[in-house]
Order: C-alpha cells, then sequence, then structure tokens
C-alpha cells in the first residue's frame, strides 16, 4: 500500500548510506500502452511483456511495502507516459535514479528540458525551490555520481559523464565545501559496457565496499586503497552476470523488447 500523500520535507542527501526518509519510487508502463505501440510485436512478445510488467509491478510493491515498514514515505508517479522521442528511449519514469540526484539539498534532473524532466518535475512540485534548474546537466548520468560526505565522485569512463558535466557539478558544489573526485571508477571492461556505477558497487559504511563483480579488484584511482572489499561471489545464487548487450540505437521498441528479454 502507497502512502496517500506526499508529506513535505527538505531534501538533504550527502552519502549513500545514510538513513532514507523518503523516496521516489519508479513505475513502469500501465498494460494499454501495448495497444498502442505500432511494431509488428506477435501475440507471444504481447504476452511476454505484459508478464514482465506485471512481475516489474510486483517487485516494485515488494520495494514500497519495505520502505513504508521502514516508516520512509513513498512518491511516486500516477502512471507512466507512453513515449517514443528519440531522445527517451529507454522505459519512461521506470528509474528515476537515473535521472535525478539529490546532492546537499538540491535536486539534479537529467533531461531537464524532456518531457520525462518535465513529468519528474510535476511530481516533486513540493519541492520546486530546490531545484537546480540547469540545461547543462541534460544527459548526466545520475546512476554513476557518488556521494561521500564532502567527497562527490563522478564517473567520467567512457558511458559515464564527461568531464563537463564534472566540471558543472564543480561549480555549484566546490564553493559549498564539496570536493569534485573526476574519476574512472571501474578498473574491468563492462561486459555490456554500460553499466552504471551504482550497479557495480554500493558503500556500505565508511572504509567498506560490496562490490558486484568477482574477477575484479576495485581501485578508483586509489581513493579507496586501503577500504576493505566485498565481492559477491561468482556461484551467487539468483546472480547472471551477462555477456552481451544489443544496441537499442534509437527504437524505443527495440529496446523494451530486445533489451529487456534477451539479457
Amino acid at each position: 500500500m502507497e502512502t496517500p500523500s506526499l508529506v513535505f520535507m527538505k531534501p538533504q542527501a550527502y552519502t549513500e548510506f545514510q538513513p532514507l526518509e523518503e523516496v521516489l519510487v519508479g513505475r513502469s508502463y500501465d498494460k494499454e500502452y501495448l495497444e498502442k505501440i505500432r511494431a509488428p510485436f506477435s501475440q507471444e512478445t504481447k504476452r511476454l511483456m505484459n508478464y514482465l510488467l506485471d512481475e516489474t509491478e510486483e517487485d516494485y510493491q515488494i520495494l514500497i511495502d519495505t520502505l513504508l515498514k521502514l516508516d520512509v514515505k513513498v512518491v511516486r508517479a500516477e502512471k507512466n507516459v507512453y513515449h517514443t522521442a528519440k531522445k527517451e528511449s529507454y522505459p519512461f519514469l521506470a528509474n528515476p535514479r537515473d535521472d535525478q540526484i539529490v546532492i546537499d539539498n538540491k535536486i539534479i534532473f537529467g533531461n531537464w528540458n524532456y518531457t520525462q524532466g518535465k513529468e519528474t518535475r510535476k511530481i516533486l512540485a513540493d519541492y520546486k525551490k530546490y531545484f537546480l534548474p540547469d540545461p547543462a546537466f541534460n544527459g548526466i548520468n545520475c546512476a554513476s555520481i557518488i556521494r561521500l560526505g564532502e567527497d562527490i565522485i563522478v564517473d567520467t569512463s567512457k558511458h559515464g559523464n564527461d568531464k563537463a558535466i564534472a566540471s558543472r557539478l564543480e561549480k555549484y558544489f566546490k564553493p559549498l565545501g564539496y570536493n569534485i573526485i573526476h574519476a574512472v571508477t571501474h578498473d574491468f571492461k563492462f561486459a555490456n559496457q554500460r553499466a552504471h556505477t551504482d550497479a557495480v558497487f554500493a558503500i556500505l559504511k565508511p572504509g567498506v565496499i560490496l562490490h558486484a563483480r568477482y574477477d575484479s579488484e576495485y581501485y578508483a584511482e586509489g581513493f579507496f586503497k586501503h577500504w576493505d572489499l566485498c565481492k559477491v561471489p561468482k556461484e551467487h545464487e539468483g546472480w547472471t552476470f551477462h555477456s552481451k548487450w544489443v544496441d537499442e540505437k534509437t527504437e524505443h521498441q527495440k529496446s523494451f523488447s530486445y533489451n529487456l528479454f534477451i539479457l
């Protein structure tokens, strides 16, 4: 059960491991969107997509239930939107952490001027005075930015954020006392070449990292040199490390049908 309304509070985020008070949870497509797709999907593909939508919402509900039991407030979009613009060719509003991040008490939006950003701004309208509305953040990869107290680590690897994004963050947050670290935060070649930083490792507490790759050491240019590293074992039940990536190109339908089923 979701919370009936949003109780306003000041956004504050300084680390990846601080206690949660309020969480924006994503939402996958509503089933009626399938009828709007013009691509020649077979009935079997549509059946599988319906199944995927059901499973995804079930996972969201488990997450929401867990958060509510921990007294964390939950806010979501009432409905996802079918959208096919080339620059938004992936599940719309499904994964907020890709395009929004709270740093200090500012909310940064990727795709600020695109439909996705505008829709999210509606959801978070009560926080308007904390938005950082800079078009330069269009395309920012928020899932590849790590908050660690006064340090903000920006992954500037090929599929992370470019150095212009890191410099823009420096413009806003360095005067507040933050240290912006431009780091190629992965010392191995991604299997799918597009993994986000937060899908590769998690800081559990100062001095301890959980790493999702069993075959790699983590160093981030020496930043975590003396930290303890907990690795996911290769034989971990339920974990699959994929070895190929299907290029989504600019087709929304291709992204949804191939990437989410083949991978």
